[in-house]
């Protein structure tokens, strides 16, 4: 585990580095990154304090106290290939871009999440999708939100710090709130053990809907390449997983490969535009 644990973070920061050197302010994108990781720990740390709803397994090595070293440190490349993602939308559309790239964090999580729920990696204390409950994405798409939405504005005015200082607070805070809200007003009520055949099911009408979009939009020749490869390898670990340590049951296997064919896609578009 603690090999596993230190080739992840080695590759993380190697990623966003990577990130860094393709930005025209490489400095200030990095000073930016390690915000975010601070951020999403003191989110993520203070939920596991106050609700209980999740904990890590034992056998992490490397910590910040409730929270992996490792997760902390995966927090900016889920955030910025997000927001690299959706960076056309964005451009036309600020609001739906916004929206846009917190779902692809939440989509990230729809993934990663069972997968490693059924690893044993981390642990839910509530029923849900493969046991995780529907709270535990929406805590990944508020703090996804958030984030984005501080990282994106334009009219912030006044010292860098003050920009830093909200990014460190707005996303953390906000998120708690949200997620009370959410919570209380809904959640709290209905949670229970969704069905799997109907959780397949929905994942694949989902996919084949997102594979329509791609070729109506021709999404992925608007995609750096770039953003595309540094995903893959994220996904094949996670594919690992679930051959090796989860012993894949069926429905989860044929939960995780529907999110397969929109990415081949968008691969292939990507392809085809450099070959054209």
């Amino acid at each position: 585990m603690m090999l596993l644990e230190l080739a992840g973070i080695f590759f993380s920061i190697f990623i966003v580095f990577g990130f860094a050197a393709k930005d025209p302010r490489p400095v200030r994108f990095l000073a930016r990154a390690v915000i975010v990781s601070a951020s999403a720990w003191m989110a993520e740390e203070s939920c596991i304090l106050l609700y209980r709803f999740y904990a890590y397994h034992p056998n992490w090595n490397l910590c910040l106290d409730q929270v992996p070293l490792l997760i902390v440190v995966t927090w900016p490349i889920i955030i910025f290939s997000a927001m690299e993602l959706t960076s056309r939308i964005r451009i036309a559309h600020p609001v739906k871009g916004l929206f846009a790239g917190a779902a692809v964090v939440a989509s990230d999580s729809l993934f990663i999440e069972p997968i490693s729920v059924k690893a044993g990696l981390w642990q839910w204390t509530l029923p849900g999708l493969f046991n995780v409950p529907p709270i535990g994405i929406l805590g990944w798409f508020f703090f996804a939100l958030l984030s984005i939405g501080v990282l994106n504005t334009k009219r912030l005015k006044g010292p860098r710090t003050i920009h830093d200082t909200l990014l460190l607070v707005i996303p953390v805070l906000g998120t708690h709130f949200l997620l009370l809200l959410s919570w209380w007003g809904a959640f709290r009520w209905i949670n229970f053990q969704l069905p799997i055949p109907a959780i397949v099911g929905v994942g694949w009408c989902v996919s084949f809907v997102m594979i329509a979009t791609i070729l109506k939009k021709q999404t992925g020749r608007g995609i750096r390449k770039r953003t595309l490869l540094l995903r893959i390898p994220a996904a094949l670990f996670f594919f690992g997983l679930l051959v090796v340590k989860a012993t894949a049951p069926l429905p989860l296997a044929a939960y995780a490969i529907a999110f397969v064919p929109p990415y081949v896609l968008l691969m292939l578009q990507q392809y085809r535009r450099h070959a054209t």
